[in-house]
């Protein structure tokens, strides 16, 4: 696939070209590697493409100081940056693995926008308070699990509550195995419901967003409407354009790599309810949208 995705990148560009990859490069994402072949192509993915470090903390000091320009910190604005300069990226929107996708990119995003976007401001211990009353959460708290540096985010402790869920509710193999089949285990709804209504989302309201999310959690790939928001209030607000080519599996047999229909981010303007995208189609056909209804759209039309 990446393979196809250089290609392609190359043909579309017209001239010789030197796409560059995003991909982890942690201890996660090597797990079969040697210890000497995870070192060579950390470093390379590293300082040759957009290598990220997911993993960074458990590492010595001296590895930090080699792939410090691969910090998770930073690979967000590395990406604006190589976009912004024209340059050509190929990047697995759902992380390389279903459960990836949905436990670390949808779960973790929801969460975020949860936050960002909660009735009334608290702060963590206002928000741990609210939660008082359940008691999988106390639960939590007082294990460890949670160190003390979570406790000062109420965003983070919630966050690492919910992953906990999906990711070892009745077993971590049951678990994950609902997650790979994108099945949203019961007990991680009662927790982004409890979330919810400690963040000051009423009943009705903390429910509709959980069934959005659901819907989104059903998918294989996930939305990333935040990567999104992020790319176009950076890059293409700013006056450059992206154009954006799917590349996918098709359902085996055969299997085989298809190309969806392309489109372009153009250009895009700030508006009372968030910032508004101008998208180009195949044939020259324009409409504006918001960020979110755009990656939903392009998500949902284009890959599995």
């Amino acid at each position: 696939m990446m393979r196809h995705a250089i290609w392609a990148l190359r043909r579309l560009r017209g001239r010789p070209c030197r796409p560059q990859v995003v991909a982890a490069v942690d201890p996660y994402a090597l797990d079969t590697f040697s210890l000497p072949m995870e070192g060579i192509y950390a470093g390379f993915m590293a300082h040759y493409h957009v290598g990220f470090d997911r993993q960074e903390h458990l590492r010595g000091p001296l590895e930090r100081l080699l792939l410090g320009e691969a910090s998770w910190d930073t690979v967000s604005f590395r990406i604006a940056s190589a976009l912004a300069e024209g340059r050509e990226l190929v990047l697995a929107l759902g992380g390389g693995v279903p459960t990836t996708g949905r436990v670390y990119y949808a779960a973790r995003e929801f969460l975020t926008r949860l936050y960002k976007e909660r009735p009334a401001r608290a702060s963590s211990a206002e928000v741990a308070a609210r939660h008082c009353g359940d008691r999988e959460f106390s639960d939590f708290l007082g294990s460890e699990e949670v160190l003390g540096a979570l406790r000062k985010s109420a965003r983070r402790m919630e966050e690492s509550w919910v992953i906990a869920k999906l990711t070892s509710a009745g077993g971590a193999s049951a678990a994950l195995g609902r997650v790979d089949q994108g099945e949203l285990p019961d007990e991680a709804r009662s927790a982004l419901l409890s979330c919810a209504k400690a963040l000051g989302y009423d009943e009705a309201e903390a429910k509709a967003r959980l069934d959005s999310f659901a819907e989104e959690f059903a998918h294989e790939t996930p939305y990333r409407e935040n990567l999104f928001r992020f790319i176009v209030s950076r890059v293409v607000a700013r006056g450059t354009p992206i154009l954006l080519l799917p590349l996918r599996h098709d359902a085996p047999p055969p299997q085989r790599l298809i190309f969806g229909a392309p489109c372009a981010l153009v250009g895009a303007r700030r508006a009372r309810g968030g910032p508004l995208v101008r998208v180009r189609h195949p044939g020259g056909r324009e409409e504006e949208l918001a960020v979110p209804d755009f990656a939903r759209g392009f998500v949902r039309s284009r890959f599995p």
